[in-house]
């Protein structure tokens, strides 16, 4: 009997110590548990701080985009502006010798405006429903427009062109609609030319059909002989 209560005195003790050992081991888990909470806790925090910054230099990055944007597009309008200038001023004489006129003069171009006589012509022509409304505002906004006579013929003619860094449709539209306005107001033949340092092939087809001539210069506005086409 003494021998089974040692046993039974042994086994308690050793369950007593199992126990204060297990309570011990909770107790660091607990801690750490605390801990790794503390820590996701943070991280959390830190992922949010993250989250924020992220959004705001998405919005940064939004913000200098639309900036450069407006420069670029500031720059290729100040180009644009440029080359419309320099070119009308230089292709003239590209123009006269291509066409083969004499006698020639600028109509409108750098420095000269569409002249009264020629704008109340063409509004009293609109009175009459020959060429639409603003017809002479149209007019008046071509980059060039040339007066003379044909080699060939001996025939006046009106030349309008429109210059731009890259011929587009709405360049070849608007020298095709201001040359035909000029050649109802007048009844006399018209040419239509378009003028930049490139044009895509569809863009090129476009002023073949429109019958626009299409002339390519380079960087330094000087015209190239090779690579200058015309849309007959």
């Amino acid at each position: 009997m003494e021998r089974l209560e040692n046993t039974v005195a042994q086994l308690a003790e050793t369950l007593q110590g199992f126990m204060q050992q297990t309570n011990a081991r909770l107790e660091r888990l607990e801690t750490d548990m605390a801990e790794l909470k503390s820590v996701a806790s943070g991280l959390q925090t830190d992922v949010a701080g993250l989250k924020s910054d992220v959004a705001d230099l998405k919005t940064q990055q939004t913000q200098t985009n639309r900036r450069l944007d407006r420069v670029e597009n500031q720059i290729s309008d100040l180009r644009g502006d440029v080359f419309e200038i320099t070119a009308a001023r230089r292709i003239g004489p590209t123009v006269i010798q291509r066409m083969r006129l004499y006698d020639c003069r600028a109509v409108v171009g750098p420095g000269t405006p569409l002249a009264e006589e020629h704008f109340n012509k063409i509004r009293r022509a609109a009175r009459d429903g020959i060429v639409g409304r603003n017809a002479g505002y149209e007019v008046s906004l071509t980059d060039l427009i040339l007066h003379g006579y044909q080699d060939d013929d001996d025939q006046p003619v009106w030349v309008v062109v429109e210059a731009s860094v890259k011929i587009d449709a709405d360049d070849i539209s608007r020298a095709r609609q201001r040359a035909d306005i000029l050649a109802a107001v007048y009844e006399e033949t018209t040419r239509a030319v378009v003028v930049g340092e490139s044009i895509d092939e569809r863009d090129r087809a476009r002023a073949e059909a429109a019958n626009v001539t299409v002339i390519i210069i380079r960087r330094r506005y000087r015209p190239d002989e090779s690579e200058a086409e015309e849309g007959e």
